[in-house]
């Protein structure tokens, strides 16, 4: 495929939009709040920074970390990415064995000063390292400026998410600015080019996440992504276990009923699809569109995993300020604020992430 062939446009849930309005003209209006699923104990060998920057990229704030504590990068972590256009309010972890100095959180406020659009809002001891992915969500805070459209129609969309919830889509940042991770991805794979460990991995990320998006295109187009379906594994909003279609009791569907249980797609890798009957056919029908992507994904080593089709919006409330919407909702990790933003306008960026 050529770049042209990337439209990157999946299917909405719901009847249609609401309008039209602009997304990030500021850094201020896309705020993040990162939540952690445990309290630190205050005593351990790893220093957690929770940090507010504005404009600045994770990554490169963990090497600006490291640097400044004289550590090596193995020895810096953190739970998730976060956008460089927006506030965004996340936990870093450094390594730091012996006993702390005095004012520790002076010592690092001042160190950060050096550092634009990075405040550091609090540093607490821990006995465990941060790992990647060890979050409960996130918190949204956003502004839609310039709305044009029917806000009667935009409220009904609204309650709908909040009932529902969403499509849990792969946001487009994931494929990189007009699909350029998965061009990537398409050159590694036929041998036209190597590439450095960092962007091997946005390549098969890519990929990857284009099958789960186009599995759930398919069945939001058949009108059963957030159904019932007999051969179905399912989920908890946390994604913390699964239940496989041969494990299901009495009480599967009224929990799924309730939300507390939801259907799921396919991560992309090796081994034997988990889903059963008709959801199997439709999940080995996706790979069988982009047969590259599926077969490179399986000789890498990556397993087979299931991601949830559905992402739950939680606390959602909104109000207007004038023709501005203001949103603020919770969503669990992995899931992207743009999927809830999708249902509902079509939005445009000031810049680019």
């Amino acid at each position: 495929m050529s770049s042209s062939d990337w439209s990157l446009e999946w299917p909405r849930a719901f009847a249609g939009i609401a309008g039209t309005a602009l997304f990030k003209q500021s850094p201020e209006d896309f705020r993040v709040y990162e939540q952690l699923p445990f309290a630190p104990l205050g005593h351990g060998e790893h220093l957690l920074l929770q940090i507010e920057k504005t404009g600045q990229n994770t990554a490169w704030l963990a090497r600006q970390l490291g640097k400044m504590a004289d550590i090596p990068a193995v020895d810096v972590s953190y739970a998730g990415l976060k956008d460089r256009q927006g506030v965004t309010t996340q936990w870093f972890c450094l390594r730091q064995p012996g006993l702390p100095p005095e004012n520790e959180i002076g010592i690092w406020a001042e160190r950060l000063t050096e550092l634009e659009g990075v405040r550091l809002l609090q540093a607490v001891r821990h006995d465990r390292k941060l790992r990647t992915g060890a979050l409960s969500g996130n918190e949204f805070e956003i502004r839609l400026r310039e709305f044009d459209g029917d806000r009667e129609q935009l409220d009904r969309l609204l309650q709908k998410v909040a009932d529902k919830g969403v499509p849990n889509y792969f946001g487009s940042q994931r494929f990189g600015r007009d699909g350029h991770n998965l061009i990537l991805a398409e050159k590694l794979f036929s041998g036209e080019i190597k590439l450095a460990r960092e962007r091997r991995g946005f390549a098969l990320s890519a990929s990857r996440s284009l099958l789960f998006n186009e599995l759930l295109a398919s069945r939001i187009r058949s009108g059963n992504w957030c159904e019932l379906l007999d051969g179905d594994v399912l989920t908890f909003p946390d994604a913390a276990s699964l239940i496989y279609p041969n494990r299901r009791d009495e009480t599967v569907a009224p929990r799924f009923a309730a939300c507390d249980l939801i259907n799921t797609g396919p991560l992309w890798g090796k081994g034997e699809l988990a889903t059963e009957g008709l959801v199997k056919e439709l999940e080995q029908a996706v790979a069988t569109q982009y047969p590259n992507f599926a077969r490179v994904l399986e000789q890498k080593g990556l397993k087979q995993e299931r991601r949830p089709l559905v992402s739950q919006v939680a606390n959602l409330v909104w109000r207007w300020d004038n023709e501005d919407l203001v949103l603020a909702f919770t969503l669990n990790k992995g899931c992207y604020a743009t999927s809830v933003l999708h249902e509902l306008v079509d939005f445009r960026n000031q810049v680019d992430d």
